[in-house]
């Protein structure tokens, strides 16, 4: 899990330096999407919202959250500290009968 944190960490500064000389700046809270929980082989999708295109750099890219409905949760503290918000947002989700990950 602590590597997982420092990856999540890395990424989310490296979008921000990447947006700074094109003038963008953050316009809601990160998101991480998870598209599955395999963590020998974790697919997920790390974000910072802003309001405009940016062209595109390496593992920067852009992308678009589709409309539809969906679960969110808002964790604060450390990364590591994540994993009950995790297990909580996955309750809440199943009498809903809402998929996740993703």
């Amino acid at each position: 899990m602590q590597a997982l944190s420092q990856a999540i960490g890395n990424a989310y500064a490296a979008i921000s330096e990447y947006l700074k000389p094109l003038g963008e700046h953050v316009a809601e809270p990160p998101y991480a999407a998870y598209f599955n929980m395999d963590m020998q082989d974790l697919d997920i999708e790390l974000g910072l919202p802003i309001n405009n295109p940016f062209p595109e750099k390496d593992k920067i890219i852009a992308s678009e959250i589709p409309g539809g409905e969906f679960s969110a949760s808002l964790h604060t503290g450390p990364n590591s500290d994540v994993e009950p918000t995790y297990n909580a947002l996955f309750q809440w989700m199943q009498p809903k009968a809402m998929n996740g990950p993703g």
